[in-house]
């Protein structure tokens, strides 16, 4: 009873860890390391009791799947499209797709407009994804739908969404 209770409070440290991980700037393959090792390590402890050599083999172990398992998203090659994309493309209308034939996982980034609005570069456009995650114990999440918007690129190269302060004002 105690083992069942130990490895599913480390499924949902897991999961409540991963999903928080979308939410921030840090480098998601660190973080599921991290959490993948702190995991690894508190699960054999658990259940084969403590043996330092065991529990750093488990640890190392879990620390390469979390790694694995966070940094090998379809959401990070969707991104990585779309800011090529829009990097490269035209100020005409055109459109980027990918598709992982490991995962079947693919998306679409479409612009339809570019313009200057106060010295800053911006792109109207819509991006199509249709993701499955699949987490070992946890079953899948998918994430599939159409997206609008209107990015804008700072002057250090970075895209933003378009920032209230910028009024429409088209130059030619």
């Amino acid at each position: 009873m105690r083992k069942n209770k130990t490895i599913r409070n480390a499924v949902y440290s897991l999961a409540i860890a991963a999903s928080l991980t979308s939410c921030s700037n840090v480098n998601r393959s660190h973080v599921g390391a991290a959490l993948g090792g702190a995991d690894g390590a508190y699960l054999c402890a658990s259940v084969a009791g403590f043996n330092e050599y065991v529990t750093a083999g488990c640890a190392v172990v879990g620390s390469m799947i979390g790694a694995n398992v966070l940094y090998n998203s379809d959401h990070d090659s969707h991104l990585m499209t779309f800011v090529d994309h829009l990097n490269t493309a035209p100020d005409t209308p055109a459109y980027s797709n990918w598709y992982n034939p490991h995962t079947a996982n693919k998306g679409i980034i479409k612009t339809t407009k570019s313009y200057i609005i106060k010295d800053v570069k911006c792109t109207d456009y819509e991006t199509y994804r249709d993701i499955s995650t699949r987490w070992p114990l946890l079953g899948s999440h998918r994430q599939q739908g159409i997206e609008f918007g209107t990015a804008c690129q700072m002057p250090d190269g970075r895209w933003i969404e378009k920032p209230e302060h910028l009024n429409y004002v088209e130059k030619e």
